[in-house]
């Protein structure tokens, strides 16, 4: 899976997410930077399955309708990314993942 981290993220998932298969990049380095919400899905599209963010509001001020990039939420500051990576990107499906 293709996951472009957003830059409201540390780049330390990077690491745990390439570990387990998957080709991942933060918001900055694929050069998308400083890019609002609307403009970054539009731009990911195509190239990434996948925008894993903090931003837990972002569901409701974006239209996902017929897009092909989804949003994944973040671990929670008492959850480890590697379990959230063993439950939630190993289970994730379908065109938007709140």
């Amino acid at each position: 899976m293709k996951i472009l981290i957003d830059e409201c993220l540390p780049a330390g998932p990077k690491g745990t997410l390439t570990a387990l298969g998957h080709a991942c990049q933060t918001v900055r380095k694929a050069g998308f930077g400083s890019k609002k919400n609307g403009e970054l899905l539009t731009l990911a599209e195509g190239q990434w399955d996948v925008l894993l963010t903090n931003d837990r509001n972002l569901k409701y001020r974006q239209n996902m309708t017929g897009r092909s990039v989804s949003i994944l939420h973040s671990p929670r500051e008492n959850e480890s990314y590697e379990g959230f990576v063993a439950s939630d990107v190993s289970l994730f499906r379908g065109p938007s993942f709140y």
